[in-house]
């Protein structure tokens, strides 16, 4: 029903995007009637959303509720026998993203570079990018960028920060540094984005 792409947009906690993937392996939850029945409710509620196109705020509406639909989802998949059978393949490797995740969480806002993480996880840089991509599909740079992104989005369209605030609360050594980089990797510049609505 939601797209990872679009569960990332959603700026759920790094950790947390990890299991999401991981449930993507996973067939079948068991859950309970009671539990069913919040899910259809939920499900339910953001159709009537989708479908609202009289409402201006219909789409934020959404994403908010796609967001608490994520995490009920996160919930029931914690607490079911399917995670707990599947702990036991958390060898290793899975735990040194799930740690780079958790850094990343903590410091992506002020650090953006790889060897930061491999320092604090006392590892190469080279280990922890190979250990990432192959856990996850995806470079470390890619998560780390994410967050970075993410992070600035959400302060561009949920605070009345100026850009120059953001782009130093980001750590950025400058507004057109801050600039540059989000337009790289958004393809609109800062401004514009806080525009579109």
């Amino acid at each position: 029903m939601l797209t990872q792409d679009y569960v990332r947009s959603l700026h759920i906690s790094m950790s947390n995007i990890l299991i999401w993937d991981k449930m993507f392996d996973v067939q079948v939850v068991p859950v309970s009637r009671r539990q069913c029945d919040s899910i259809r409710i939920f499900m339910e509620t953001m159709l009537s959303c989708w479908k609202d196109s009289d409402n201006p705020d219909s789409d934020e509406a959404l994403w908010h509720l796609s967001k608490a639909f994520v995490y009920k989802s996160l919930q029931l998949f914690a607490t079911s026998e399917v995670s707990r059978d599947e702990a036991g393949v958390f060898d290793r490797k899975s735990q040194i993203v799930k740690e780079f995740l958790s850094l990343v969480q903590e410091h992506g806002c002020k650090q953006r570079s790889l060897e930061f993480y491999a320092s604090e996880m006392c590892i190469s840089p080279k280990y922890l990018s190979f250990v990432v991509s192959r856990c996850t599909g995806r470079k470390a740079l890619a998560w780390i960028e994410e967050y970075a992104i993410n992070r600035a989005c959400s302060m561009l369209k949920s605070t009345d920060l100026s850009i120059n605030q953001i782009a130093e609360a980001l750590s950025f050594s400058s507004p057109s540094d801050f600039c540059r980089y989000f337009r790289k990797r958004t393809g609109k510049t800062p401004r514009s984005f806080r525009m579109d609505k």
